[in-house]
């Protein structure tokens, strides 16, 4: 089984290589195996029945954010980023042959996805989610990259059902806004229908049918202006 992305890894990759610079980047993602691909968060074996798993990752207008920064810099003062709030999401789904495998798979996935091992070390602390119907889990970490930058995570995990739900959200303006926008687009894919197979797969972030249908696209309002970037697709099969 080969994933072409850590589903933790590439959401912080976009905020960091925006805000933190490299080193923060090493830090953030998964170790690359000897293929150049990087292992996933998930061990596989550890995730009987699993029958498929897409994501995919969203970002605000890294241009403008950039440009914000620069205009800051040369007139030396400090951006205002917390205006910018949620400026990356990854969501992803995993279905499951069984509502059985989905709740076992559950435990697993949010063991393996809060373990330092999968969070390049950064300390992740659990907080209260409400609105869902089956168990669910949210973790969240501030991540100070100096004056007037803070970098606000929330990973969010939930079993509805044969699937398993996560979204995580970066926010530069609060921690309640990362959450509430990982709940909110959770609480959107949990409502939206599979689509018929599998679907057809495109790694710009627009992928449709199956699994895919159930993501969020560009111009969704739970998005709160983000564009899809990048799909990533786990093929337990192979």
């Amino acid at each position: 089984m080969r994933v072409r992305s850590s589903f933790v890894g590439v959401c912080l990759l976009f905020a960091m290589l925006a805000f933190a610079g490299p080193a923060a980047v090493m830090a953030a993602q998964a170790t690359p195996d000897a293929s150049g691909d990087v292992s996933p968060v998930y061990n596989p074996a550890d995730l009987p029945g699993l029958q498929q798993a897409v994501a995919r990752s969203y970002s605000a207008d890294l241009a403008a954010l950039f440009a914000t920064r620069e205009a800051a810099a040369t007139a030396a003062a400090t951006p205002d980023y917390a205006a910018m709030g949620v400026v990356t999401l990854n969501a992803a789904v995993l279905q499951f042959d069984s509502e059985a495998h989905a709740a076992s798979a559950f435990d697993t996935v949010v063991k393996q996805t809060t373990s330092p091992a999968s969070t390049g070390g950064i300390q992740l602390e659990g907080a209260e989610v409400e609105g869902f119907s089956g168990p669910a889990k949210v973790y969240t970490a501030s991540i100070d990259q100096g004056p007037g930058l803070t970098l606000h995570q929330a990973v969010l995990m939930t079993q509805d059902g044969p699937y398993v739900y996560q979204t995580i959200a970066i926010a530069l303006s609060s921690s309640e806004d990362a959450q509430s926008t990982a709940a909110n687009v959770a609480k959107a894919m949990i409502a939206a229908p599979a689509g018929e197979g599998e679907g057809t797969f495109a790694k710009d972030g627009t992928s449709t049918g199956g699994l895919w249908d159930k993501l969020p696209v560009a111009g969704d309002p739970v998005l709160q202006g983000m564009t899809p970037e990048i799909d990533n697709l786990l093929d337990p099969a192979s």
